[in-house]
């Protein structure tokens, strides 16, 4: 994978955060005992460029650059419906907004990409449309490309101009959602043959 003519494959994931690369995982890694705006304010660690030495001894400039990456995270969290929750535990959280706080975390980076491995898995209807309100109102307001990775194809229907779909590691359809998700190769794929209708 090349981003910005850089070759990121195999790369450490702070490298390719300096590159503007942002990531989730299918299960949240979140520190517990931290309050979800202070989870969410990890993702800004590119934006701290005062050094070590700065931030160790509270430096106005890092003070001001904390609180500004503060406010920033607040005002994710409230994008994604949980700014009235932002000083909770994050472990205190249920699985589905565990997960939304990974996402707002990873989008305070400003990435120029943002992958979402599976961030709707095992998400309720309310977590759900959270996540597509925060996502497309992030979307909105950057130049920054979102690639999901999901099995929910309705809310891939909901978010994504474009779907690619994979079956055994090779893309057997792209295109609109319409387009992909009436095709009859990707209705076999995900719900058999019987379910298939031929054109």
């Amino acid at each position: 994978m090349h981003v910005a003519g850089h070759d990121v494959t195999g790369q450490p994931a702070h490298r390719t955060a300096r590159l503007g690369v942002s990531r989730t995982f299918q299960s949240p890694r979140l520190v517990p005992n931290l309050s979800a705006v202070a989870n969410v304010m990890v993702g800004a660690h590119r934006h701290f460029h005062r050094g070590h030495i700065a931030e160790l001894f509270a430096s106005p400039a890092a003070r001001r650059e904390e609180r500004r990456q503060e406010g920033r995270a607040r005002e994710l969290l409230d994008t994604f419906g949980l700014g009235a929750e932002a000083d909770r535990a994050a472990g205190q959280f249920p699985i589905g907004n565990q997960k939304i706080i990974e996402v707002a975390r990873a989008l305070l980076n400003d990435p120029s990409i943002a992958l979402l491995d599976e961030p709707a898995a095992g998400l309720g209807a309310e977590d759900v449309d959270r996540l597509v309100t925060g996502l497309s109102t992030w979307v909105a307001a950057t130049d920054s490309a979102v690639v999901i990775i999901e099995h929910d194809l309705e809310l891939i229907s909901r978010l994504c101009p474009v779907i690619a779909v994979l079956h055994f590691g090779r893309i057997i359809r792209a295109g609109t959602p319409d387009e992909v998700l009436h095709d009859q190769l990707v209705v076999e794929a995900y719900l058999g043959a019987d379910f298939a209708v031929d054109s």
